[in-house]
């Protein structure tokens, strides 16, 4: 259903180009295209506990799990768990919390944090991911602004922004590869959303964000 209608809408409808990769990732998630093995035991006991936090840092690093939980971005595990069933796929990274000014926060997962000169962010097949294209965006931006003065020469043109919330974390990845986590207190969060640090996002992001 969910494919049906975003081949007609995108497709039909928009006449959107990248059609069909868009529906690969409405059907199946983004690939995560790491070629390093995890080793879990490794990063969980030795390299991934999370950089310290600030106190005010703590409550907003525990709503943004219990967000992610309530909205269906992750699954939580025991470490136990983790170690049986995902010992050579799940990568452990640590995450930290950034200032964005008036009183905004940012969760950010570190997939560029090493582990024997090796991270998940560079041994990342960086080619597998679309082209991040937003020239299209202006260009198309710059016509309306122009179409409009041409019907309207004297009025006054007004132009609102949109930001999509959470862009990154509307995308699914597909858990059939590698899988992306970090350690909450004695538990392991497995992320099954596009994550703010690894660097295919902005890629991924851009397929979906163009049909938009």
């Amino acid at each position: 259903m969910v494919l049906a209608v975003t081949a007609s809408f995108f497709g039909c409808g928009e006449g959107y180009p990248r059609l069909q990769e868009l529906l690969d990732v409405v059907a199946h998630g983004v690939p995560v295209s790491v070629k390093r093995q995890a080793d879990f035991e490794a990063e969980w006991t030795v390299s991934r506990g999370n950089y310290p936090l600030e106190p005010r840092h703590v409550p907003v690093f525990d709503c943004k799990v219990l967000e992610d939980i309530a909205l269906g971005r992750c699954i939580v595990m025991h470490a136990a768990i983790a170690r049986m069933y995902f010992s050579t796929r799940l990568h452990i990274n640590p995450v930290f919390v950034v200032d964005e000014g008036a009183a905004k926060f940012r969760v950010v997962h570190d997939l560029s944090a090493l582990l024997h000169g090796e991270s998940v962010n560079n041994t990342t097949v960086f080619e597998e991911a679309p082209v991040v294209g937003c020239g299209h965006i202006f260009e198309a931006m710059l016509y309306r602004i122009w179409s409009l003065r041409q019907a309207w020469p004297r009025k006054r043109i007004l132009i609102s922004k949109m930001d999509v919330k959470s862009a990154f974390r509307q995308l699914a990845l597909d858990v059939r590869g590698p899988l992306l986590g970090y350690r909450y207190n004695d538990l392991v969060v497995v992320d099954l959303r596009l994550q703010f640090g690894w660097r295919s996002s902005p890629g991924w992001w851009s397929l979906a964000g163009g049909a938009i």
